[in-house]
């Protein structure tokens, strides 16, 4: 395990580790307005991919990537779409992905719902592996409803469904997440 398993408190209280706490893990709902105006934007997602220090380092290409070393491992975080590489080794690794979150809805809408989110271990063959990070929804404007986040996904291995949207006051549906 490199990502260890917290409740929701832990999290908010950032105790998960130094590097991974509750201000990375983006995907949060956009806000219905509470009087007139446009449904707040949701959150973009993110992706992290973590692995242990005695292995070969990885390669990566795409903006948005961070890296850092904590407790043994490696963690790599995705803001933006990219990919992330292994040579010749099978590895283990462990990876949290978080989608975009939905736009809230124009005038008294209701919130977007929060981006999906997946946490666990794989194991990584060698080869490159495309890192998808989802877009937060727009809030709606004009009487609209805000529209949904999108998936975070790392190839066709593991995906996450984005938030839903808000509806406006017009009582227009609601999308599922």
């Amino acid at each position: 395990f490199f990502f260890k398993q917290k409740t929701a408190y832990e999290i908010y209280q950032c105790d998960w580790s130094s590097d991974v706490c509750s201000s990375d893990l983006g995907g949060g709902g956009g806000n219905g307005p509470s009087t007139t105006g446009p449904g707040g934007n949701g959150g973009s997602g993110v992706v992290f991919v973590s692995y242990s220090t005695s292995y070969a380092n990885a390669t990566t290409s795409g903006t948005g990537i961070t890296y850092t070393e904590s407790g043994g491992n490696r963690i790599f975080k995705f803001t933006a779409n990219g990919a992330i590489g292994w040579g010749f080794t099978t590895y283990s690794a462990t990876y949290l992905s978080v989608a975009g979150g939905g736009g809230g809805g124009y005038v008294i809408g209701g919130g977007g719902g929060a981006g999906g989110l997946l946490t666990g271990s794989l194991t990584i063959l060698p080869g490159t592996y495309t890192i998808t990070v989802g877009a937060g929804g727009a809030g709606g404007s004009g009487g609209s409803t805000g529209t949904k986040g999108t998936l975070s996904s790392i190839s066709n291995i593991i995906s996450c469904v984005g938030g839903g949207n808000g509806s406006a006051y017009s009582h227009l549906p609601v999308g599922n997440g």
